[in-house]
């Protein structure tokens, strides 16, 4: 169960990252996005983030805020 929540979190969020990883073998902006959206799993009224967009492209960037809307 808790791989199908991973795996429909992940696709709501349209990020494309296999929940099965290990995540020391995610690049520095896929482990920001799965620490991002594991935040988020918790819907929780405020998240504080600190230079979210530091390691990312400008594409993730972009998907970034889709998330966070």
């Amino acid at each position: 169960k808790m791989v199908a929540d991973t795996r429909a979190l992940l696709e709501r969020l349209e990020i494309n990252i296999n929940p099965n990883a290990v995540m020391r073998t995610l690049s520095v902006a896929n482990t920001q996005m799965v620490e991002i959206a594991k935040a988020i799993s918790y819907d929780s009224s405020l998240i504080i983030m600190d230079e979210p967009t530091s390691a990312i492209t400008e594409r993730e960037v972009a998907q970034l805020f889709r998330m966070i809307r």
